[in-house]
């Protein structure tokens, strides 16, 4: 049976994994060597069968008969010869042990049993003790882990009014005696505001990923705040079906709660989610809260939400018998917009949101919320950070400015795969126009900043590795010869590929492209839509972990020496995905995290 990694989570692939240490030097160190396991798209644990299904595949896809043009069948006989080499050596016991220790420079050499050479026994403990780390790495990659920290910095005494200053000052001066009287120097008086300075709040939440079963993950978390009692949640999540999922967490330390949600897709446009949350002590029936969104128009990523709170009967962690009041929150969403409005016992909320984006990496957000509890703007910028792909998958910085009649809040985030570390600052607890400007302004010149001395500087030391290209040109421009010959002999059987999947509303390739990580790069990026649809199998597309894509027939290295991520835009179900993945990450699609909403 098929499974349909459409529903499981982006962090839940299971193909970040096999990373062959020795094939991962080689990319990098040796230009010319190009993995075998590369040209079949195969693991390095792939079994025998699985290396002869893929080379199948492939010689369909490539053998010199299916082409009339005399040209052509040349070009297929070279790739015929490259596959059938891999999957000579692959299927071979003995070559492939010394191809996985030794790489290319292995099979050169003829191991003959004698003094210059290995015993078959010595070559054999080496192959384990290579295989024992790629499987600790193997190991170490699938159990993944997440982290969360939030401190919320109360900082109002900084920008204070100086009325609320005299005034404090005026009662310090009451238990003075009579006729001694006192000034605060302005030394003196950024002490006090510096000291009033503090932590208003404090939490920090790990989490471990790992799958049970190809179906059910299992998620174990920590958290820990100043406000609340630290506790254990445990999360198991199991996939029925391509349109049925159910998910349970419980908080295994006091206070204990369980919570239990489900989506269901009836079609590719429409998902319905159930969430019900009870305490274990509490005889109270549980509130729900429950969603639907479905698109909107057929060739629009435009979506519209619907969810309703059922209210609670109780607030949590509290002895008072208080309401939650229900709500229905209506909104409209797509990509770059959103537009909503809360109807509630509590008040009525308007909300809307606006996503530009002036370069590549720098995306500017502005939000405004209006209700009868009063209103708020907000602005915020985020900026991703690789200097010049120093930087595996990047650092995102971004900082939103939020003011309104409650106050104005400035929040800075640092976002790492995995990690973030999220920094509100309280500088008003009330409506402060030129408070709001100032907290505007500071940040867009801190992006300015970090673009002119960072981002710039960081290009410009890609330089070398232009030198590098010149020093391979002629190697590159082979390969690029050799990657457009292999799309030429693709696309006939890639288009009848794209008519199959199109019939059943499968996974078609809109748009694939390699290159560098640097989103300001000056190298153009390799145009891989062709060859990547050709991986597409049963609507399914897997490629291993733990090298670089460049050996991938179709691929060729464009920016030798530099980081590079292969970026997807696909359909399934009609619905559009996008995933960008680096050089030497695995890639499985699809998946429900890669949808564009």
């Amino acid at each position: 049976m098929e499974r349909d990694w459409e529903s499981v989570g982006p962090e839940d692939a299971p193909f970040e994994q096999d990373l062959p240490v020795q094939d991962e030097q080689q990319d990098q160190e040796d230009p010319n060597h190009q993995s075998l396991y590369a040209v079949l798209n195969v693991p390095t644990t792939a079994t025998t069968e699985q290396i002869r299904e893929k080379y199948k595949a492939l010689a369909v896809l490539l053998h010199p008969d299916k082409q009339s043009d005399e040209s052509r069948r040349k070009i297929a006989e070279a790739k015929f010869r490259q596959v059938q080499r891999a999957y000579e050596v692959l299927t071979s016991p003995q070559r492939r042990a010394v191809y996985d220790a030794l790489g290319e420079e292995g099979l050169k050499t003829n191991w003959e049993v004698g003094q210059k050479f290995k015993s078959p026994e010595e070559l054999r403990a080496e192959f384990d003790r290579l295989t024992r780390k790629r499987t600790l790495a193997t190991a170490e990659s699938l159990v993944r882990a997440r982290g969360n920290l939030t401190c919320v910095i109360d900082a109002r005494s900084l920008f204070s009014s100086d009325e609320q200053s005299e005034r404090k000052q005026k009662a310090i001066s009451l238990l003075r005696p009579p006729g001694v009287r006192a000034t605060e120097s302005r030394t003196a008086g950024i002490r006090r505001r510096l000291r009033g300075v503090q932590a208003a709040n404090f939490s920090v939440n790990h989490s471990f990923h790992t799958a049970l079963t190809p179906a059910t993950q299992f998620v174990i978390t920590g958290t820990a705040s100043r406000r609340g009692q630290p506790n254990f949640l445990g999360t198991v999540r199991h996939q029925y079906s391509s349109r049925l999922w159910i998910e349970a967490e419980t908080a295994l330390l006091n206070p204990q709660r369980t919570t239990v949600k489900g989506g269901f897709h009836p079609n590719p446009s429409t998902a319905l989610t159930v969430q019900a949350q009870a305490l274990h002590a509490s005889p109270l029936p549980p509130p729900l809260t429950i969603s639907l969104a479905r698109k909107l128009w057929q060739d629009s990523p435009t979506e519209g939400v619907i969810t309703y709170f059922t209210g609670s009967p109780s607030i949590p962690f509290t002895s008072s018998s208080l309401l939650i009041p229900s709500a229905l929150n209506v909104a409209l969403q797509s990509p770059n917009w959103s537009t909503g409005v809360q109807l509630s016992f509590a008040g009525t909320n308007l909300t809307s949101s606006w996503t530009t984006r002036p370069t590549k990496s720098l995306a500017v957000r502005f939000g405004a919320a209006l209700g009868f509890t009063g209103f708020e703007f907000s602005i915020g910028g985020s900026d991703r950070l690789d200097f010049g792909g120093a930087i595996e998958g990047g650092l995102g910085v971004g900082c939103t400015v939020s003011a309104g009649s409650n106050g104005v809040v400035l929040k800075f985030r640092l976002t790492r795969p995995g990690q973030r570390i999220t920094l509100p600052i309280v500088l008003s607890s009330q409506a402060n126009p030129k408070l709001a400007l100032f907290a505007t302004v500071i940040p867009a010149l801190g992006f300015i900043a970090l673009e002119r001395y960072i981002q710039i500087p960081a290009r410009r030391g890609s330089k070398r590795y232009a030198r590098l290209r010149e020093q391979y040109a002629e190697l590159i421009a082979e390969r690029k010869r050799e990657a457009e010959e292999v799309v030429v002999l693709m696309r006939e059987q890639v288009a009848r590929k794209v008519e199959a999947e199109q019939v059943k509303n499968g996974l078609i390739i809109l748009e694939a492209t390699y290159g560098a990580s640097s989103p300001n790069h000056d190298i153009e990026r390799l145009d891989v839509t062709t060859p990547v649809q050709a991986l597409v199998s049963s609507s399914q597309l897997a490629i291993p972990g733990g090298r670089s894509k460049s050996g991938l027939l179709g691929f060729y290295d464009p920016c030798m020496g530099e980081r590079k991520t292969l970026r997807i835009r696909y359909l399934f179900r009609n619905r559009t995905h996008e995933v960008a993945v680096d050089d030497m990450a695995g890639l499985l699609l699809p998946l429900k995290g890669h949808l564009v909403n």
